[in-house]
């Protein structure tokens, strides 16, 4: 699927064939989407909004998530190893939102200013970046593992993954 946000404030999907499979109307232009480690299910932030809206490719249906947020959400990411779905907002708090369980994991104060950008790491740790120029590192529960000062505010953060050196795992037997 492709899915396509306008400033019409719908965000369009479209199957592989090129045809239009469904279309969210939003209260306000779309603020961030992403689609879930499957595929299956695209989360949508809206301006003026404080509900996620989560499209589910296999039943075609739109539901909205109260986010219980107060402030205007900034960020979206589903994680690549898991069912968790991180938000974050304007005045650097974060959800954390558990697809399987229904669980909202609310974390304030993450940050002082807007959430920016972030990444997931195959372990599950979130890594996030804001414009109060810090970088926190964050388990699945939202606790803050650890945080660093950066000289700039962050534009974009991703994880690397550690090639093993096959040798080191080679036995030699007498």
């Amino acid at each position: 699927y492709l899915a396509v946000a306008g400033i019409d404030q719908t965000v369009k999907i479209f199957d592989r064939h090129g045809q239009k499979k469904n279309e969210i109307n939003l209260p306000g232009k779309c603020v961030a989407m992403d689609w879930d480690k499957d595929g299956d299910i695209l989360a949508v932030l809206a301006d003026k909004s404080s509900s996620i809206y989560l499209w589910d490719a296999n039943t075609n249906k739109t539901s909205q998530l109260d986010s219980g947020m107060r402030d205007q959400m900034s960020f979206i990411l589903w994680s690549k190893v898991g069912s968790l779905l991180a938000v974050g907002t304007g005045k650097g708090n974060l959800l954390i939102y558990n697809q399987q369980t229904s669980r909202k994991i609310p974390v304030l104060g993450k940050h002082t200013k807007r959430i920016t950008c972030g990444c997931w790491s195959s372990q599950n740790l979130l890594a996030l970046g804001s414009e109060d120029k810090t970088v926190t590192v964050s388990n699945h529960e939202g606790d803050t593992i650890r945080q660093t000062t950066v000289r700039a505010e962050p534009g974009d953060i991703q994880f690397s993954v550690m090639k093993t050196d096959e040798r080191a795992t080679v036995r030699a037997e007498p």
